[in-house]
């Protein structure tokens, strides 16, 4: 074999592992569907978790205002924010596998 065989096989070889070295860092680079699907999933549960906790507090504050006796007002809006929050916890438990 020349010299010049021998070094274009060489610069061959190099410029192969070239590309497959780039093309396997630009993999990386990019998430992959299920790494985003579970990643969407944790935020949404995070949204969810979030929500209930805040309609939660909100059911307290006027607990803590009113006590048990509520005006009509006062009692109407806890019923909603009670049944809001069910809603959510059902999402919730529908995201975790856990509801129908």
């Amino acid at each position: 074999m020349s010299l010049k065989r021998i070094g274009l096989i060489i610069t061959i070889i190099i410029g192969i592992g070239t590309v497959v070295g780039i093309g396997a860092k630009l993999d990386g680079r990019w998430a992959k569907a299920e790494d985003v699907k579970q990643l969407e999933k944790r935020l949404d549960q995070k949204i969810l978790e979030d929500r209930a906790d805040n309609l939660r507090s909100r059911m307290w504050k006027l607990e803590d205002r009113y006590g048990v006796v509520m005006p009509p007002e006062a009692r109407e809006e806890h019923r909603e924010l009670g049944a809001e929050r069910e809603k959510v916890i059902r999402e919730l438990d529908k995201l975790n596998g856990k509801g129908q």
